[in-house]
């Protein structure tokens, strides 16, 4: 990874107001890259019941912070289990995104007032 994504990724860390065990998974998912682990690999890393890990990895998941990596045998209940890992998105890429959707959005609300004005007349 670059520098400057490197500064980028821990740039958007550090103005996240993450809890302090949302924190930890977090860390401890970017300390175990390159390798994708499972909730009980990860609780098991972290000295942790894995119900401490699994809402704290779905609250990262829903913050977009962490994401699937795929399902594998997992090394601590030998099940198939999904893996996680951190995800990297550059500022410049969040902007496109937030701009696509945006554009989206107001391209829907537009076609809405055409068909509304249509059926009016």
């Amino acid at each position: 990874m670059t520098e400057l994504a490197t500064d980028t990724r821990d740039d958007a860390y550090h103005s996240l107001n993450l809890g302090p065990k949302q924190k930890a998974v977090y860390r401890k998912l970017r300390e175990l890259e390159p390798n994708k682990h499972t909730n009980s690999e990860i609780a098991y890393t972290m000295g942790l019941p894995i119900n401490c890990i699994t809402g704290r990895i779905f609250e990262l998941r829903e913050l977009g912070l962490v994401q699937s990596a795929g399902k594998r045998k997992c090394r601590m209940t030998g099940r198939i289990a999904y893996t996680w890992e951190v995800v990297y998105q550059t500022a410049a890429a969040q902007v496109q995104e937030s701009l696509e959707t945006a554009t989206a959005i107001q391209s829907t609300s537009e076609s809405a007032q055409s068909a509304k004005s249509t059926v009016s007349l």
